[in-house]
Order: structure tokens, then C-alpha cells, then sequence
């Protein structure tokens, strides 16, 4: 049947048209979009230093460090020891 769906779509399968059309530049205010993300990252960043913050309060200062640098580090034996 022409235009029947493939209920497990392959690389051979008919691509779906997107039903939103994408955003204009015009008028649109984009800038919103960088202002959010600026936002997210200074979150991020406030959320990390609280969360040292607290480390060192319960463990001290050495020991929240090097839990800090632990959770942070992708190789936390070679950067931290």
C-alpha cells in the first residue's frame, strides 16, 4: 500500500515530514535562547560550589577536596592522589 507506515522504520523506510516548521530569525527573539543558557551554566556552577561547600563542612577541608576532585575528575586516582 503506497504511504502505509513501517511499524519498525529502516534505512529503506519513508523519512516522516516534521510537522513543526522551524524557527525564523526574524522577530523571534533568539537571544532568549543564549540568555537561557547562560542561566543553566551559572546554575551548574552554583550548585557545584555549594556542593563542595557542604563536602568540606562534613569532612573537612582535605577530605571534601579530594571528594570533590573525585566526583569531578574523569581520572580521579592520577589527578587527585
Amino acid at each position: 500500500m503506497p504511504g502505509r507506515r513501517h511499524p519498525f522504520p529502516t534505512p529503506d523506510s519513508p523519512q516522516p515530514r516534521p510537522r513543526v516548521k522551524a524557527p525564523r530569525s526574524q522577530g523571534l527573539g533568539l537571544g532568549n535562547f543564549e540568555r537561557a543558557v547562560r542561566a543553566a551554566i551559572a546554575d551548574s556552577e552554583d550548585k557545584w560550589r555549594l556542593l563542595e561547600e557542604r563536602l568540606v563542612a562534613r569532612y573537612g577541608a582535605e577530605r571534601g577536596r579530594l571528594v570533590m576532585c573525585a566526583i569531578s575528575r574523569d581520572d580521579p586516582e592520577g589527578d587527585c592522589g
